[in-house]
């Protein structure tokens, strides 16, 4: 089973056509069906309604070893090696088209750079100032065989009876992917004019390394009487992020540079017994983003919970959370203007569970 998701609407402020054709790879799949010029401009930039869909398969597989030592009654340590290996892919298909017939000119110059003293046609490019344009259609399907190895080395301090500290550092997790890929797009204009998928349609094979930056977890805890305190926190620099071996390395790892940043999660919880009752307290919050420079989402949780001893070895637990997700992202409209879109929503979830042990 995979996922599906889709969406469509109309854009009055970015298209994907002219996002594709500043993405500056090369083939470039608008300039490839006529959509962008030699300099790979094009007039299509706003106005379009959006399909979008897509549809995931596949997953990873996880195995790991572990070893842990107790130095002295103070100090252990650990080490894990983790390997995930596995297949994903997907299906992904996006329709633009001018509903609004904005886009109903074609408009193209020829653009000459001539030699001032022998008068020789030194070069030629096309120039579009407007376009007869009618729908843009883009499908690609890619399918992923993926092999890592990493692992953890930890720590863990009792610092008295009562309380205890552990640090833990996932070291650098290199992925290696084969991937093959295929790429098809067509163009429409309003004179029946098309471009097949013949004009450009991507298929191959691929090889490539992609690094993650090292993990460092922390966490700790402390006790007293009826009451338990606990706390953790976990911090990766996405920005370190690298590709490998790729025949567009140089592209990627600037990419990330500029749109990645340190990625965090942070988490606080309590518990407290009341054995006169029988009952156990429980409160959390956590907080965590997603390690964008633009467009980044915090997401902050609050939890709250009872648990009931029904019987011996038996517990009753009701639970409850609410989940909040802020997301700021700046957008860049018509003449240089910038905008932003704000996220705000609130999700709620109710537990209730039966634990039992013998």
């Amino acid at each position: 089973m995979g996922d599906y998701f889709q969406y469509g609407g109309f854009n009055s402020d970015r298209s994907a056509i002219r996002q594709e054709s500043e993405r500056g790879f090369d083939p470039n799949i608008i300039y490839e069906t006529y959509l962008s010029d030699d300099n790979k401009y094009t007039p299509i930039d706003n106005n379009l309604q959006q399909e979008y869909t897509r549809k995931d398969n596949g997953g990873l597989h996880n195995i790991s070893f572990g070893f842990a030592h107790k130095l002295n009654e103070m100090i252990s340590f650990g080490l894990s090696v983790n390997s995930s290996f596995g297949e994903y892919g997907w299906v992904a298909e996006l329709v633009e088209s001018d509903v609004k017939n904005i886009y109903n000119n074609y408009d193209v110059e020829d653009i000459f750079e001539i030699d001032n003293i022998s008068g020789d046609t030194l070069s030629q490019s096309i120039k579009f100032n407007d376009l007869d344009f009618n729908s843009f259609w883009y499908q690609e399907r890619i399918n992923q065989e993926i092999y890592s190895l990493t692992a953890t080395l930890s720590v863990l301090v009792n610092l008295n009876e009562n309380s205890r500290m552990s640090l833990a550092v996932r070291l650098p997790q290199t992925f290696n992917i084969n991937q093959t890929f295929d790429i098809f797009s067509n163009a429409k204009y309003d004179n029946g004019d098309f471009t097949s998928p013949e004009d450009f349609t991507g298929f191959g094979n691929i090889d490539y390394t992609l690094s993650m930056p090292m993990k460092i977890m922390l966490a700790t805890s402390y006790n007293i009487s009826n009451l338990t305190l606990s706390g953790a926190f976990e911090f990766s620099d996405y920005s370190q992020m690298e590709y490998r071996n790729s025949e567009y390395d140089n592209q990627l790892n600037l990419q990330i540079s500029k749109e990645l940043t340190g990625k965090y999660t942070w988490s606080i919880g309590s518990e407290y017994k009341i054995n006169s009752i029988s009952t156990v307290i429980r409160a959390s919050a956590s907080g965590r983003n997603k390690g964008l420079v633009e467009g980044d989402e915090n997401i902050l949780s609050y939890g709250f919970g009872l648990g009931f001893f029904i019987g011996k070895g038996a517990r009753l637990d009701l639970g409850s959370s609410f989940s909040r997700f802020n997301q700021y992202a700046p957008v860049r409209l018509n003449e240089g203007r910038v905008g932003e879109i704000i996220n705000d929503k609130i999700l709620a979830n109710i537990s209730l569970g039966l634990t039992y042990r013998y």
